[in-house]
């Protein structure tokens, strides 16, 4: 009896040790939050003057964790996030509750599947996707695509790539917006179809191939559509006329 009479004591020690506030309304130590007028946990952690530190604790309904927030400072903390499966899905830093350096994002069997970098909460650096069906039978992490962004806009160079790690795709953007040659290559290497763009448009001559670099097509685009030969006959006598050469 006296044993169950101290644990009593002791449990309700630690519920009584919970969720107080100072003189000045502000939290200070342990705190457990429930949902509204039921029992469902949604956080556990710890505050000092209102403001939290160390390990919180988030979670689903069903009382799995939801995420895990490290705060090492008032202004710095880092995430790892889960599905109801307890897998890790998504994993960062914030700065001032903002998105910062890596950020790495994961599908529901814990593959990588991007690694992106942030600047006050906007893409601001390179961003790569990785296949997942090589990590998972291969145990080997190849890049699928890479980019880089400026202020969350593509910017630079873009190229997609075979899972062989030949590229699939290359070209560049600015702005946002497509810019200048994009080109298209068969598994082997070879050259299957190049385009240029102007301002996210294509426009220009555009050549297609063969896998072994013969040429089999030359075609034309103009306010990204492409002429059929009677409308490009017509465009390079009004060209000539003009004294102007058409776009290469």
């Amino acid at each position: 009896m006296k044993v169950l009479f101290l644990g009593f004591i002791l449990v309700c020690g630690v519920g009584f040790s919970q969720n107080k506030t100072d003189a000045q309304g502000r939290k200070q130590g342990p705190w457990r939050k429930y949902q509204p007028g039921d029992k469902i946990l949604i956080y556990t952690g710890q505050f000092k003057d209102d403001v939290p530190f160390g390990e919180f604790r988030y979670y689903y309904p069903s009382g799995k964790v939801k995420s895990i927030v490290q705060h090492e400072s008032k202004r710095v903390s880092y995430s790892w996030f889960y599905n109801e499966a307890e897998v890790l899905i998504l994993e960062g830093k914030f700065v001032d509750k903002k998105r910062d350096s890596v950020w790495r994002e994961y599908n529901n069997r814990g593959l990588l599947f991007s690694e992106a970098t942030y600047k006050n909460n906007r893409l601001q650096g390179p961003r790569k996707e990785y296949f997942l069906e090589e990590q998972e039978l291969q145990g080997v992490l190849i890049c699928r695509k890479a980019e880089n962004y400026v202020d969350s806009l593509l910017q630079g160079p873009f190229v997609e790539y075979y899972s062989s790690g030949k590229e699939r795709m290359k070209g560049a953007y600015q702005m946002g917006m497509k810019e200048g040659w994009w080109i298209n290559y068969y598994p082997n290497g070879q050259c299957e179809f190049k385009v240029k763009y102007r301002k996210d448009s294509r426009y220009g001559y555009a050549y297609g191939y063969d896998d072994q670099g013969t040429l089999l097509s030359t075609s034309y685009f103009l306010d990204n559509r492409k002429l059929s030969p009677k409308e490009f006959k017509f465009y390079v006598k009004t060209c000539k006329e003009k004294g102007i050469e058409p776009e290469e």
